[in-house]
């Protein structure tokens, strides 16, 4: 058991050792990852049908769920790997929550929130190789879970505030410019980008920046940029801007 991992940041995997294996078409791979994604509890046989299927199941679909959790189980079972429980009103993956990817990028990014900058870059890079592509790839379409994309960002954002503090100017700017060149409304990563330029000596740089931000959020939101990053601006126009440290509060 000691060597199986499972996959759920790129495409659903089960892995042993290195290799991945063979499970199953979409339907499989989608149950495993509801039961992955919270290991140790009861995932509703119900809440599985909705997730799979939609408003649209067909009239076997207990039978269905009932032999890919069969088939799941003599797969796990060949691989001495753990178990999945029968536990009203539905099934519970018994596994220690470190085996998950989306679980162990957690734990690394709380790891990080208590570490120096230069450990916490590393924890947080670590965590950001964990994705292998867009979350839960090769399930049914019908199957949503956006806190994966949240968890991303918030790995990401971290990563960048530790590199902020350790200096990193130049190589954060190669990295956030065309971040912010395709999402010009992600304001967490233009505010990082600003901090980025303005250390770097391009004070320009990033006011022409906050000027691009404001044009994207007034034309497509109607509304100025957020609060930090207006503060951000004000710090720029006045060459005032401190460095960022991790944890402090946003400017009100």
């Amino acid at each position: 058991m000691a060597s199986i991992r499972f996959r759920l940041l790129g495409p659903v995997q089960l892995v042993h050792g290195d290799d991945p294996v063979p499970i199953g078409g979409p339907g499989v791979r989608g149950l495993l990852a509801m039961l992955a994604l919270k290991p140790g509890k009861v995932v509703a046989l119900d809440d599985i049908i909705d997730a799979l299927w939609g408003h649209d199941p067909p009239a076997t679909v207990r039978t269905i769920i009932h032999g890919n959790v069969s088939h799941l189980r003599r797969i796990l079972r060949e691989l001495d790997g753990p178990s999945i429980l029968t536990t009203p009103p539905g099934y519970r993956l018994d596994v220690d929550p470190d085996r998950i990817d989306v679980h162990r990028a957690h734990a690394l990014l709380d790891r990080a929130s208590i570490a120096t900058p230069e450990v916490a870059s590393a924890l947080l890079a670590e965590a950001l190789a964990l994705w292998q592509g867009p979350a839960l790839g090769g399930v049914p379409d019908s199957l949503r879970a956006p806190e994966l994309e949240d968890l991303r960002l918030a790995v990401h954002g971290a990563r960048v505030d530790a590199d902020l503090e350790l200096g990193r100017h130049a190589e954060l700017i190669v990295e956030l410019s065309p971040i912010v060149r395709a999402d010009p409304l992600a304001e967490r990563t233009a505010g990082q980008l600003m901090r980025a330029l303005y250390h770097a000596g391009r004070r320009g740089d990033a006011l022409e920046l906050y000027r691009t931000v404001s044009r994207a959020t007034l034309g497509n939101l109607g509304v100025e940029p957020g609060a930090e990053l207006r503060w951000l601006h004000e710090r720029v126009l006045n060459d005032d801007l401190p460095p960022r440290l991790r944890g402090s509060a946003p400017p009100g």
